[in-house]
């Protein structure tokens, strides 16, 4: 079941598909499209691609079905028509809340929103209203977990928060037959698992002046629009980036940057940084997981040219050294 006026992540699973910068892939909801989205890979040989897009579902689309479709458009001196593959179709079941726009007051939530690390154990606390709601004609809907209460004021705790996709709504009915309700949003997070850092596409030894990729590839961590990834030289940064998903369950996600190696860089070590920031009702201190060091040797040879002048040609080795 869905709310109505609550966002949520359509997800789209393509497996083994080359080349994948080629691909389009269209969400539909029944005939319509949502959207068009492509992928930021250059990879080559075939992968694994996910594509995601956030929907906020309202009443008129209870019933409706979502579907993705994968398109490769090879351009003119490909196939005239253009392979596509359909995913199967996602029914929507959608509820909603009749809320009306006379209501003197919204129930109210302590605290107004709730960051909490994945398993741990979770409470918050509804008044639903001061004055216009009496009897049973109020209530919170929770999908774990359980509720008490004390007249208009409702207590709820989970021992184990597991569920991600997790929601609250507290409501009461007026005498007037309106009903008023408030949602609390909750953010369940998990630190990540592992970093790593390497190279994209190569081995061995490198060359001054020559353009490198490094790629930071972080493990099960939720939600990853929180994670920012900082590359390094040293102790210098050399870059910060962020993930465009919405992704709110755990995913591997990988990041590069470019590098221009130089003999100056002999003895470097690069090695990058994952930082989950979830604001000031997370952690006090934002969790932090480093991937291991990656060292730089530069080896410098001369050459005899014309005119008894010399050339170096500077080649950079690179190793693992793990902390």
């Amino acid at each position: 079941m869905m709310f109505e006026n609550q966002q949520y992540t359509l997800q789209c699973s393509v497996q083994n598909v080359a080349p994948v910068q080629s691909l389009t892939v269209t969400f539909y909801r029944g005939n319509t499209a949502l959207g068009h989205l492509q992928s930021n890979s250059e990879q080559k040989k075939p992968v694994n691609e996910t594509f995601t897009l956030n929907i906020t579902p309202s009443r008129e689309g209870d019933g409706a079905q979502y579907w993705c479709e994968a398109k490769l458009e090879l351009g003119p001196a490909g196939s005239q028509r253009p392979p596509v593959v359909t995913s199967e179709k996602l029914p929507a079941i959608v509820h909603w809340w009749f809320t009306d726009s006379s209501c003197t007051e919204f129930p109210v939530f302590t605290p107004s929103a709730l960051i909490v690390k994945y398993g741990d154990p979770a409470n918050a606390t509804c008044d639903a209203c001061q004055k216009d709601c009496s009897g049973d004609g109020f209530g919170l809907e929770h999908a774990v977990g359980k509720v008490t209460g004390h007249g208009t004021t409702m207590f709820w705790t989970v021992d184990r928060l597991t569920k991600w996709d997790t929601y609250l709504i507290c409501y009461y009915n007026t005498d007037a037959g309106d009903q008023c309700s408030s949602t609390v949003n909750i953010t369940i997070y998990q630190p990540p698992e592992s970093v790593s850092i390497s190279f994209v596409n190569h081995t061995g030894m490198m060359f001054e002046n020559q353009q490198y990729t490094l790629q930071c590839s972080v493990q099960n961590v939720a939600p990853v629009q929180n994670l920012t990834v900082t590359f390094y030289r040293g102790n210098t940064a050399l870059g910060h980036q962020q993930s465009n998903s919405e992704h709110k369950k755990p995913v591997n996600e990988t990041f590069t940057l470019n590098i221009t190696p130089s003999r100056e860089d002999d003895g470097a070590q690069y090695w990058c940084e994952a930082k989950l920031e979830l604001g000031p009702a997370g952690p006090q201190r934002p969790l932090v997981v480093t991937s291991e060091k990656l060292p730089a040797i530069v080896h410098c040879e001369s050459e005899r040219k014309k005119k008894n002048r010399f050339t170096f040609t500077c080649v950079i080795f690179m190793a693992v050294y793990v902390m």
